[in-house]
């Protein structure tokens, strides 16, 4: 420049100057004044000159990393030729007075003894020295929240257990963002099944395709932020296992056959709840089935139409919601007796039928007596309604006798159907 500023009686051998203009080279002389004014003064000495620091640059790009309960770590950009950072936080409900205030020599400052769930803000400037001589403006406030400590759910309990699945119920953990579940068969090492990112508002989950009748333990955890940075411990180890296959019924047979009436029965199956009974005239579609469901293991029909064919078939049930239940037997098919007939129990009495011995290891013996000339069909099935043999006596009359031997045939319950013009009997035998 060529225009001096001008300070005038200067008493000190120095003097402070403010308002300068930063990193700018400024020139400086002195004189001495001998007398009042400046009418008896020296020469203007040599000039001198000097630069005014640099501005420190405000730090950019703050930002909160790591946040937990109590933790948290605070970092920005470096700035080039900073000596250091003075970084000043406090929860964002405490005065402006209450700043904490920390120096710093990198670019980041981690934060703990901290209180879970609470709100911060912080700032941080550039020191380009020491003493604090030159140091930037404060950034603008960056706020974080430290998470909520989390806990596992509790009220844990397993419901619905089918044969391949299970409902997961648990209580609700309030600052849960999602929950965590990990399942494996009881005695592996390994947890082999994973469910994870269940949403927090859920207190519930079913898994499905699982093995049956299968031990399986599970564990659930809460995760309190996205991702899985802050999460609980593991909750209780639980346990269930899925159900067993219900068993299909055995033995299925039809007695007492009459004109409007029939009994189905069948062996009783350990574990059973009940059974699933259907039954149709053979000549109906597949959809007039008539379902049953009975708690023994036998049935008495009614109301049916004399001189028609029937077949039927049981299924057992090991739950009463039907989630568990066996597939069905084989059909079982028998004919009510027409109009005329008369009842078993007389005609069994008329003919003297004897079949011996019963149960049997493999032979035995038919006979009865028919008084009156008549036609007969003796007739052998086995439990599932398959023909084992049959015969027919035209215009008999006299005493029947014959020996049937079953040793080649599977031990079981057999029938022994004889019918006539007008009646029908049906006996059981059991081939041990």
């Amino acid at each position: 420049s060529s225009t001096w500023l001008t300070q005038n009686n200067i008493s000190d051998t120095s003097i402070i100057k403010t308002n300068l203009i930063g990193a700018t080279t400024y020139e400086w002389e002195v004189r001495s004044a001998c007398s009042p004014g400046t009418s008896s003064s020296s020469l203007w000495s040599v000039t001198q000159n000097f630069t005014t620091a640099t501005p420190c640059v405000v730090p950019t790009t703050p930002v909160t990393t790591g946040i937990t309960t109590t933790t948290a770590t605070l970092a920005w950009d470096a700035v080039s030729s900073a000596w250091g950072y003075s970084v000043r936080y406090k929860k964002t409900t405490q005065p402006w007075a209450q700043w904490t205030y920390v120096v710093v020599n990198t670019n980041s400052y981690a934060l703990t003894a901290l209180l879970s769930g609470t709100d911060y803000h912080w700032q941080v400037a550039s020191m380009c020295d020491a003493n604090g001589s030159n140091t930037s403006a404060y950034t603008a406030l960056t706020a974080f929240t430290t998470f909520v400590d989390c806990t596992p759910p509790s009220g844990l309990f397993t419901s619905n257990i089918g044969l391949t699945s299970v409902t997961i119920n648990w209580g609700s953990v309030s600052n849960a963002h999602h929950y965590d579940i990990r399942m494996r068969v009881q005695g592996s090492s390994t947890w082999t099944i994973d469910i994870n990112n269940i949403p927090g508002a859920d207190i519930s989950r079913t898994k499905v395709n699982l093995t049956t009748a299968t031990t399986y333990e599970w564990e659930i955890r809460s995760a309190c932020s996205p991702g899985n940075s802050t999460v609980s411990a593991w909750s209780s180890t639980q346990t269930f296992t899925t159900l067993s296959p219900c068993t299909n019924p055995v033995s299925p047979v039809t007695t007492g056959i009459t004109t409007t009436t029939a009994t189905l029965a069948w062996d009783a199956v350990s574990g059973a709840w009940g059974y699933s009974v259907r039954y149709k005239k053979t000549t109906q579609p597949w959809a007039q089935w008539t379902y049953v469901v009975v708690n023994t293991n036998s049935y008495d029909l009614a109301g049916l139409v004399s001189g028609a064919a029937y077949h039927w078939q049981v299924a057992s049930m090991c739950d009463p919601n039907g989630s568990n239940i066996s597939t069905y037997t084989v059909y079982v098919t028998f004919t009510t007796l027409s109009g005329s007939r008369i009842t078993e129990a007389d005609v069994s009495s008329a003919i003297n039928l004897n079949i011996y011995p019963n149960p049997t290891r493999g032979v035995f013996n038919i006979s009865f007596v028919s008084e009156e000339i008549d036609n007969f069909e003796i007739t052998i099935i086995d439990a599932f309604g398959k023909l084992v043999s049959t015969e027919e006596k035209q215009d008999f009359v006299g005493e029947y006798t014959k020996a049937v031997d079953l040793s080649n045939w599977p031990r079981g319950i057999y029938m022994i159907q004889i019918k006539t013009k007008d009646s029908f009997i049906n006996k059981r035998i059991v081939l041990q």
